[in-house]
């Protein structure tokens, strides 16, 4: 791609893929990456959120306690499991991330034999002998592609090692929040003022 300025031809790099997403594309993204937990954070939520305005509807004849102690144990459970999320992601990111190092490392200090390996791993794939020469050539001439198979293939962590924590906390938190407003019907209609 080129663009004129004062009559010269400048050459301009194209978009890298990933820059061009928008933010939508990276919420949706985000949200099916974060799908279990915020299953688990509604679950979670509707339980606790509904045992807690339960028990104190129960004792109270007055609908203010019974929403401020269904909002204030919404928020605490909410914090919780945020940070709960968090640290899930985070440990898995790290181990996976650990794995790939001692991946990376295994595959600098022996590369002929995991060349090998792979090229019989190949085979049980049903690749032909000329695609696997192909392919065993392609790793040899670029170790970071023969790093890619064996994290997105073989190993199936390059996902999880990439995951963000901060995006599955903060589903996390939409969820319980979410599973506040379906339990108490705080909108609107229901405030006690």
């Amino acid at each position: 791609m080129t663009a004129s300025t004062s009559g010269q031809h400048v050459a301009q790099a194209a978009p890298h893929p990933a820059a061009a997403k928008s933010v939508w594309q990276k919420i949706s993204e985000s949200f099916y990456a974060s799908v279990g937990d915020i299953v688990f954070g509604m679950e979670d939520g509707t339980v606790s959120i509904f045992g807690l305005v339960f028990g104190v509807a129960a004792s109270s004849s007055s609908t203010a306690p019974v929403l401020l102690a269904g909002a204030t144990g919404a928020v605490a459970a909410a914090v919780s499991m945020m940070a709960g999320a968090f640290l899930d992601v985070e440990s898995e990111r790290g181990e996976a991330q650990a794995e790939l190092a001692t991946v990376k490392a295994r595959i600098a200090a022996h590369p002929d034999q995991e060349m090998a390996r792979i090229r019989l791993e190949l085979t049980d794939y049903g690749f032909t002998s000329e695609e696997t020469d192909t392919i065993v050539g392609a790793f040899k001439r670029s170790p970071d592609l023969m790093m890619r198979f064996e994290s997105d293939v073989e190993l199936q962590i390059s996902k999880t090692a990439n995951d963000s924590p901060v995006g599955h906390a903060i589903w996390m938190f939409v969820s319980d929040l979410f599973a506040l407003w379906s339990t108490t019907g705080l909108d609107a209609d229901s405030r006690p003022y």
